[in-house]
């Protein structure tokens, strides 16, 4: 069976590059971040396509940051889970803890990145982590 590639030319190439060391500054960084924001716009609605419906409230926390640094010329965009929010309370309620140094906190929040990891990723261990966790556990 033959594989299969996908071959393209890119042309102008060295005009485009001209243009952008051209750009010097906070026009750099302006056009950076656009490219960037394009680019992002494109996975964050993938993601809340395929976040779940059920609460939709993974998909209202899903956040979009910028870096850019340097003279424009370095930059990404962090597409997830706001940080710092919990799922709101499902009539269990938190649980308040006292820990060894006395120190009251609430134990059984759900944050919304946990709840992202285990849709991504599931909530099984890999076998080959699974492995290595049973076996370290084996040695305590």
């Amino acid at each position: 069976m033959a594989e299969k590639f996908v071959s393209c030319e890119v042309t102008g190439l060295d005009k485009i590059q001209r243009e952008l060391e051209r750009l010097a500054g906070p026009q750099a960084k302006k056009a950076m971040k656009a490219a960037l924001t394009a680019g992002a716009a494109v996975s964050s609605a993938e993601i809340l396509r395929n976040a779940p419906k059920k609460t939709g409230f993974l998909a209202k926390n899903i956040n979009t940051k910028f870096s850019v640094k340097g003279a424009g010329d370095q930059g990404a965009a962090y597409i997830g889970p706001k940080g710092h929010v919990d799922y709101p309370n499902s009539g269990g309620g938190y649980t308040e803890k006292i820990n060894r140094k006395g120190k009251a906190y609430k134990s059984g929040r759900i944050s919304a990145t946990a709840v992202a990891r285990f849709h991504e990723y599931g909530t099984q261990l890999p076998p080959l982590e699974k492995r290595a966790l049973l076996e370290y556990l084996k040695s305590l």
